[in-house]
């Protein structure tokens, strides 16, 4: 692997992990973890958030290898599974 592509490597993978505590909060409104980063940083200014963001991917990440591991779902979260039809089809 070059310097190149790993340095891009790196990139993408920053941003998908800014990216995904933000569709938390967008999309995950009523949970326990989006209601937490609005008392305690939604009203801050913009370094208080971005602490607060790096907060809520932490907690995410162990919330999510929680519901991976042991099938617990996060406290107040909507899981919107697909449809499955009846023996395969």
């Amino acid at each position: 692997m070059s310097k190149a592509s790993a340095k891009l490597g790196i990139s993408a993978s920053a941003r998908w992990r800014f990216k995904l505590p933000w569709g938390w909060l967008a999309y995950q409104r009523e949970s326990a973890l989006t209601q937490w980063y609005n008392r305690r940083f939604a009203h801050g200014g913009p370094r208080a958030r971005t602490i607060g963001i790096v907060a809520v991917a932490r907690r995410l990440v162990i919330d999510l290898w929680r519901y991976l591991d042991a099938g617990v779902i996060p406290e107040g979260a909507i899981l919107k599974g697909r449809q499955m039809t009846p023996s395969g089809g």
